[in-house]
């Protein structure tokens, strides 16, 4: 069970990858919080992902998660709410093998002053095998014989009425979860099958007979990704676009409507359709 309190689902895969972690390499000091560990990862680390704490300098202007640039410093990337599932995380999940997990890095007195080039004063390294041997062993299930095709039932609760258009809001939310298109520019909804790089799928459909909806939020039509090998992670490249050509549903818009909308006591969801209780 996922509990979820938020109105829109921007950090919905963040709150379905606390089902597998982060608790792995807690002993390491991989997590936040030491030994027991608080569900992210060390923010000194650069395992980055969904679960990925955060990195703050002193005054406050800078905050994000490191990533290696393989010569001994770290590019700092800005929070981004488009946000994959990190090599460790997919492991965790049984999406990859662990071979496919690069070293990781906890850094110590990490010098801000150059976001794209971060030195530190020292960083130790953990392979996965040394994970795994903390862990005392390896995943179990392990790849490949692990599950790829998630069903997931959604309800929403509230204590007053729900109207048809908090349905259809919720509905679509759950279309974008379930869909093989990539995120909407401009937005933070997140598709589950995206997030595993191709990897898995997320089910919300309710075994009724209805039509297969037709989901689209004016995105171009997209072929879905093949699972290809674990990339190094890489920061995302700066859109710039005249604020004229941004779309109607942009990140702001959507969370506002959201917080309109009443919800309701108890929704179950399909890709866009919705079914109330009886």
């Amino acid at each position: 069970m996922v509990y979820y309190s938020w109105g829109e689902i921007g950090v919905f895969d963040h709150e379905t990858a606390h089902t597998w972690g982060a608790g792995i390499g807690a002993s390491l000091g991989l997590t936040e919080g030491g030994v027991h560990g608080q569900g992210h990862w060390n923010s000194l680390s650069d395992i980055t992902g969904q679960l990925g704490a955060f990195c703050f300098s002193e005054d406050g202007s800078l905050v994000g998660q490191f990533f290696d640039n393989g010569d001994g410093t770290w590019l700092l990337v800005d929070n981004q709410e488009q946000e994959p599932y990190s090599p460790l995380e997919l492991y965790v999940m049984g999406l990859i093998p662990p071979e496919e997990v690069p070293p990781i890095h906890i850094l110590t007195s990490p010098d801000l002053s150059d976001p794209e080039h971060v030195t530190a004063a020292s960083a130790r390294t953990f392979t996965i095998a040394q994970i795994m041997a903390a862990e005392g062993g390896p995943r179990d299930p392990a790849y490949p014989d692990t599950r790829r095709d998630f069903n997931l039932a959604f309800i929403v609760t509230q204590d007053i009425p729900c109207n048809d258009a908090a349905y259809a809001f919720f509905s679509v939310l759950w279309a974008v979860l379930m869909t093989h298109q990539p995120p909407l520019r401009y937005t933070c909804f997140n598709p589950f099958y995206w997030a595993t790089g191709g990897r898995a799928t997320l089910n919300t459909r309710l075994p009724v007979d209805l039509p297969e909806p037709v989901f689209s939020l004016n995105a171009p039509p997209s072929t879905s990704p093949s699972p290809t090998a674990t990339p190094a992670p890489v920061a995302p490249a700066t859109v710039t676009e005249p604020a004229a050509e941004v779309p109607a549903s942009t990140r702001r818009a959507l969370p506002c409507l959201s917080a309109a909308l009443p919800g309701a006591r108890g929704v179950f969801l399909l890709a866009g359709r919705t079914r109330r209780p009886s």
